[in-house]
């Protein structure tokens, strides 16, 4: 059998057969190499469109942060002129000043957002001091 040349040609046929299952899979491998180019393309696009985003989105949060500052050192700067008028009306001479400290206080609960417990408790207190204020004739003020 070996001297007919049949061996020979098995040989053949079986190293054919073996080339060309490893053909397949070199093909099947380049197509999934190629596959995942394309991905990591992808993927790198996405990289760069969520960097740029990250950093917008850093510069619009330095920006709310600068701005929300200034939002309050301008409303720091308005309860204390508040709160400074409201100081000269309590320790003032004038019988007219009882409806600054009230107009004040309604402006001093609202800069400072109180809660509807202590407004009802600060509103009392107003209430009781109206009334002690009214009780006195201003014609007795001098």
């Amino acid at each position: 059998d070996v001297n007919s040349g049949a061996y020979g040609e098995m040989s053949v046929l079986k190293y054919a057969q073996l080339q060309a299952s490893r053909d397949e899979e070199v093909g099947r491998l380049r197509a999934q190499v190629s596959k995942l180019r394309r991905a990591l393309l992808e993927s790198h696009a996405v990289l760069r469109r969520l960097s740029a985003q990250d950093q917008t989105l850093r510069n619009e949060l330095a920006s709310f942060d600068a701005l929300r500052q200034c939002a309050e050192t301008v409303n720091l700067e308005y309860l204390r002129n508040v709160l400074v008028r409201f100081l000269q009306t309590v320790y003032a001479t004038d019988a007219d000043t009882t409806e600054q400290q009230v107009a004040l206080v309604r402006v001093i609960e609202t800069a400072l957002h109180f809660t509807p417990a202590e407004r009802a408790s600060v509103d009392g207190l107003v209430r009781e001091f109206q009334a002690a204020q009214d009780w006195w004739p201003s014609s007795w003020l001098g």
